[in-house]
Formats: structure tokens, sequence, C-alpha cells
């Protein structure tokens, strides 16, 4: 809805996967990165892959400004004012060092939204969550443990649910507890 809402042109980016057919398949369906990503100039995006060298990470948030003039490229910038020419990636599945399936696709994805459990493995600048809807314990805790700095969370509804920590683990918590005392006594 976002996108559509927006002027200018719009690009699209087309996965392309090699190897064994069944983990190309497997692998297009467990990347964040969509098979097609469709963009234009101003889509807010999410950056889907480690590259520190490039300046960005899993969780990278930024706008795309323009597309570049000789591969059409998204150029984005990011919250610390760097601008990123954000060319394809490759995903690769290796075994015994030999590549047997792989994916590349442009490591964004759209950003005006994303859920608890897509966040996993992120690390966000800012975010603004709606924590009301939990449903399972730890669920809230697992949200607000990807953002860099309060300073740039807006929370708009919390559910104390989300926050309490699960049984088993309260269970495996003592269970610890109790083991290191036995220790500390030896």
């Amino acid at each position: 809805e976002q996108l559509a809402k927006l002027k200018g042109e719009t690009l699209m980016f087309s996965s392309h996967g090699s190897g064994e057919k069944a983990l190309v398949a497997a692998m297009k369906k467990a990347m964040l990165a969509p098979d097609v990503l469709i963009l234009k100039p101003w889509a807010r995006v999410l950056f889907v892959k480690n590259n520190p060298q490039k300046g960005y990470r899993n969780g990278t948030t930024g706008h795309v400004v323009w597309f570049d003039e000789n591969d059409g490229y998204p150029m984005v910038k990011v919250s610390d004012d760097l601008t990123i020419k954000v060319e394809p990636e490759l995903w690769s599945i290796e075994n015994a060092n030999e590549i047997v399936a792989s994916v590349k696709q442009i490591p964004l994805k759209l950003a005006w939204a994303i859920t608890v459990h897509k966040s996993q493995w992120m690390t966000l600048d800012a975010a603004e969550m709606d924590l009301l809807k939990v449903f399972e314990p730890g669920q809230a805790y697992v949200a607000l443990s990807r953002i860099r700095s309060l300073d740039w969370l807006r929370l708009l509804g919390l559910n104390e649910h989300g926050l309490q920590a699960h049984p088993l683990v309260v269970r495996a918590d003592a269970y610890f507890e109790q083991q290191s005392a036995i220790l500390d006594e030896q």
C-alpha cells in the first residue's frame, strides 16, 4: 500500500538461482530478500544481509533516493547519511567447500512493516512497535531486543504476557542455579 502511494519510476529486481533445484527453492523460501523486489524512489527499505565493507548489516534501514544510471541498481540513503549503491548479493549452500546451490538478489525488502518473527537476527536502528497482541511468553522481548537504542523506539502498546519468561526457561534457570550451587559447595 505504501509503495503504491509513491510517485515515480518502478523498478523490479528478480532473484536468480543456480544449482540443485530443491535447495534453490528452499533458499528462496527461507531468505529474507523477496524473490521479486519492487522499488520506487523514496521507498523505505531494510537490508537483509550483512556487508560491513559496504556499510550495511542485517536490519539497517534507509530509503531509495534514485537508481544508478548505468545498471539501474538502487541507491539507498541510510540513517547516518551514507548513500549506498546496493548491488546483488549471493546466498549459497556449500558441501565440502563446493557451492551446490546459490541465489543472487538485491539484499533489500520493503520496510514499512515487519513481524516479530521476521525481525529475528536483525539489529534495527529505529522502530515503531505495537506489542499489545503478542501471544507467546518472551515475544515482546524478542522484538524489543532487536533495537539498538530505546531512544529510537516508539512503543504503541504492550502486553505483559509477552514480557514473561516461558515456564520451561524458568525451570531450566532454577535447575542451572541449583547445579551451580552444588558445584560451588564441592
